[in-house]
Parts: structure tokens; sequence; C-alpha cells
């Protein structure tokens, strides 16, 4: 029976490394009653149910059992590090209550928890500690991390160059270039990371040009702030010499390149993120902000439900100008969007999950061997850089919510695997070819 769990395992591995491969993008079809669906949303369910079904047969549900827990001495099971999660959920669950659309909270709901619980449980249970293939597991998941990441600039740069298309365009496989510089923003940090500590140059030069190839098609200003000020970050960690010389690259590729390139990128970023547009007219965004924070004001501990953000924003703009007409999407602050729709709770329960990702990933990289401490540092730098170019954009989205459930379970595991938490029991090694 214990072999036949295996094979279960070792096909629910293989369907979750698929996943990680096929989530970037917010391509998508119509499933019943209108709802869109991704083939990576789709294929997490019956990876889950056969990572379950493994679980079952091979006896590893005993490990879960959270009554062997801290009163009996007992170190339970690390699943418990993601109660946060659980807890996010558990609070979008209670919104349905107020939501005034209660299909559109329910929906909601369910991608919040293939993003905040499933997502995060199967990788972190396929990378786990005490696991003498963890470095296999973690390879193979950085490389389904990191080729969509290749992908999605690849096809950015042909659309970049197509003088046809406008600059909101310039979107790798995601619907704007607001959602791709999100997901450049948690992605591109982790390649400088391990250029930083690669000891092959080979390895190090092709991450420093997919990297420069990112920069140049991000035209999302927020998203080009975060990930470059992620760089001086990460490089300052490694020193004062490799500060000074990322700092100088920077500001000549600022000053010398992005001016002369076909869409003049530095116009391109100061505009996406302009207080007001050439007419002296306020930008949609940020009369957006003031709203939203009236609502919050007035359901502070609930929001208006889940999914409700959209139906509910527009009666509380009162004297702020509401502009007409087609906009830009996916221009709102993902924090004041959690806060409208879900509550204060909601907002510092988030504000948690991603503050105990960034220090797990700290820790982790002061005890990781070789390439994984620049691995544990793009980990960290990319959860940030995702932090702060949420406050320009909502980046909770398909597309973006399965890598980022990836990256938070692989700091927790990093950090668990290198003794800055505690760790599990080895549980056994099957794992795809």
């Amino acid at each position: 029976m214990k072999r036949v769990g295996r094979v279960f395992e070792y096909f629910a591995g293989c369907g979750l490394v698929a996943a990680l491969a096929l989530a970037p993008t917010q391509w998508s079809f119509t499933a019943a009653r209108g709802v869109n669906v991704s083939p990576a949303d789709l294929l997490l369910l019956p990876v889950a149910g056969c990572w379950l079904l493994g679980v079952l047969v091979t006896g590893r549900w005993r490990r879960l059992v959270p009554c062997q827990g801290f009163a009996c001495g007992i170190v339970p099971h690390p699943f418990w590090r993601f109660w946060p999660h659980a807890l996010l959920v558990l609070i979008a669950a209670v919104s349905v209550g107020v939501a005034a659309d209660r299909a559109a909270a329910v929906k909601e709901v369910v991608q919040l928890n293939l993003y905040l619980i499933v997502a995060p449980l199967l990788v972190f249970d396929f990378v786990r500690p005490a696991n003498t293939l963890i470095t296999r597991r973690l390879a193979l998941v950085l490389a389904a991390l990191l080729a969509p990441l290749l992908v999605n600039v690849s096809v950015a740069v042909v659309q970049y160059v197509h003088s046809g298309l406008q600059d909101f365009a310039v979107r790798g496989l995601f619907l704007n270039r607001n959602v791709l510089g999100g997901y450049l923003a948690l992605t591109a940090p982790i390649l400088f990371g391990l250029a930083v500590d690669s000891l092959r140059r080979l390895l190090r030069s092709v991450a420093i040009f997919v990297l420069l190839a990112a920069l140049t098609v991000t035209l999302a200003g927020a998203a080009y702030a975060a990930i470059t000020l992620a760089l001086l970050l990460l490089a300052a960690r490694k020193g004062a010499r490799l500060f000074l010389i990322t700092a100088v690259c920077l500001t000549l590729w600022q000053v010398f390149v992005l001016p002369r390139l076909p869409r003049e990128n530095d116009l391109a970023h100061f505009r996406s993120v302009a207080l007001y547009d050439a007419n002296g007219v306020p930008e949609r965004r940020y009369p957006e902000w003031q709203a939203a924070a009236s609502l919050i004001l007035t359901h502070p501990l609930t929001g208006v439900g889940a999914g409700n953000y959209q139906r509910q924003i527009g009666q509380y703009y009162d004297v702020v100008p509401n502009a007409t007409g087609p906009t830009e999407p996916d221009i709102q602050n993902l924090y004041l969007v959690l806060a409208a729709s879900l509550g204060l709770p909601a907002l510092f329960v988030w504000m948690a999950i991603l503050g105990r990702a960034v220090f797990a990933a700290a820790g982790a990289a002061r005890g990781c061997p070789t390439w994984q401490t620049g691995l544990a540092g793009g980990l960290m730098a990319g959860i940030g850089a995702f932090a702060l170019t949420a406050l320009w954009h909502p980046l909770l989205v398909r597309g973006i919510g399965i890598p980022l459930a990836a990256i938070l379970a692989l700091t927790q595991a990093m950090a668990c695997s290198h003794g800055v938490l505690p760790a599990l029991p080895a549980p056994n090694t099957t794992e795809p070819a």
C-alpha cells in the first residue's frame, strides 16, 4: 500500500511542477456560470487530490494530526506556520455574509483558498526539510518558477519592439503592463540573487542578460522602481563594492540607456505613476485611493465582502472627482482593496504573511550553503519588491497568485531546513524524475 501511496505522491509532485510552470499567465477559459478558470488553477485540484491520497495511503497523515502538539512536547507538523494564510481565508469566508454579490464573494474565497492554502502547502511539502533530496527538489521548483520568467520576458520583448502597440500592451502573457510589472517585481530579484552568488560565469552572464531584458520591458513605473531598489538592497547585503558597482550601473542605465530606447522608458515610467495627466487632471488612481479610504472608514471591521470592491467603490467618492470613460486596468492599491473588501483585520494578516516570509528568507540566507544563499536573498528581495509594487497595483490575481504562493512556501521550507525554524521528521524520498 505504501508503494501505491508513493505513486500518488510522485504524480502530485509532477503535477505541482507543471502547475508552477503553467501559472504565470492570465489566459483562462470560461467554465460554468461564466467563471474564468486558468489551466494552472484547475490543475491544482487533481494535484491536491493525488497528494491527499498519497498522505492517507502511506500513513503520513498521522504526522499532520494537531493533537500531537506543543502540550506533548512535540513540535507539530510545520504546516502550522501557514496559520495566517488560513486565517485570511477564514476572514474572506466570513465576509461572504456581508457581500452584496455573494457569488463573486464565493468565487474570491475559492481563489484565495487555492493561492494561500493549497498551493503553499503543496510546495512546502514537496520541498520539505530534513530531506536528503531537498536540493534537487528545490532546483525543480526554482526551474518551474524561472522558466516562465524567460518566456514572459521574451514575449514582452517582441511586444516592446512592435511600434503599433501602446505601452500598456507590452504585457508578456498577462493582460497588461501592470500585472507583468508585478510578476517581474516578484521574480526578477531572484535572478539577481542567484547571479550574485553564482560561481559559474556563464550562468551569471545569462541571468544578468535576462534581468536587463526584464528591466527594458517593464513599463510600469512602480514595478521598475521596486525592482531597482531590490537590486540595490541585495547588492548592499553583499558588501560596499558590489553596491557601488550596481549603483553606478543602474545610474548609467537610467541616464543614458532608458531615454534612448524606442519607447523612452523613463517617460513611460513617470507617466504610469504621475499624480496628474498632461491636462492637469488628477489621474484616476489617486482619487480612487481616497474613495477606498472612505469605504474603509465606513466598514472598518468587515469591509464590503470579498470580490465586491468594484461594485461598491463608486458610492464613496463623495467630493472626489470620479472620471468616466475607459481607464487602464489594475491601478488600484492592493492593501486598500483588501481592507475595503475584507476589513482591517484582513489587511493586518496579509502584512503578517508577507513580513513572516521576508524574515524567514533573511534567516535562511544566513545559514544556506552555496547558491541557496543567493536564492534566499532573492526570495526576500522579490517579496519586498512585490509588496512595494502592490501599493500601485492589485497583484493578488490569476497568473501571480501561484508563483507568490510558491515563493512564500520556499522561504519557510528553506528556513526550516537550515535550522532557522524547527524541522520535520524525514519523510519518504519519492520524487519525480
